[in-house]
């Protein structure tokens, strides 16, 4: 790293992966592993203890190979057990992983916030229309940093842009009521229902 070039910052150009049947072949493994003088772990991720948003778990260690005296390289080895990796595989899990990482990346404080506007959109309830008309017409629930999260969920991950419009069209109301028509979120209220005209083909 520091000193040291660019490269020096990259960990997984070269990455393998080993598999056990059980928790304690991972420990045993780690057990050798931080004992052999010839193996450095620069970094470690313990996706067992802290999973995925999918919940799938693993371990994933950065390890220090001397190529030369002047030259060291860092390589990833990821740490799996065969049931949880075979049953991701079967749910197709890393695809919802990546459909919804953009929607909880930021803060980690909002992501109570998110997970709950999750739970109100598909809390056996459909979604459709008319709950779409049970939150806007909800006067007691103006909440707009929950909407734009809506918004946004509806836009980038579900693609369903008329229900984004209408959420940006409550958002330019509440605005305009709240801060008046020359606000900045006002403007802003403008320029996200153009882009979702945009994405319409308008």
């Amino acid at each position: 790293r520091t000193p040291g070039p660019g490269v020096s910052w990259l960990y997984d150009i070269v990455r393998g992966c080993i598999e056990f049947t059980s928790a304690d072949q991972i420990l045993k493994f780690l057990e050798l592993a931080t004992k052999d003088e010839s193996i450095h772990i620069v970094k470690a991720k313990n996706r067992f203890a802290n999973p995925t948003l999918t919940g799938y778990r693993d371990l994933n260690l950065h390890i220090q190979i001397d190529i030369n005296k002047d030259f060291k390289h860092i390589c990833e080895i990821q740490v799996h057990h065969m049931a949880i990796r075979r049953l991701d595989k079967e749910l197709d899990a890393h695809k919802y992983y990546e459909y919804f990482r953009k929607y909880f990346a930021g803060a980690t404080a909002s992501l109570k916030d998110r997970l709950d506007d999750l739970v109100f959109i598909s809390g056996g309830k459909t979604l459709d229309d008319a709950l779409l008309n049970e939150l806007l017409d909800n006067k007691d629930d103006e909440d707009e940093d929950r909407l734009e999260r809506l918004a946004s969920l509806f836009e980038d991950q579900l693609c369903e842009y008329h229900w984004a419009l209408r959420v940006h069209g409550k958002l330019f109301e509440i605005n305009k009521k709240n801060h008046g028509e020359d606000h900045s979120s006002v403007a802003k209220a403008y320029f996200n229902i153009a882009n979702v005209l945009k994405d319409q083909g308008n």
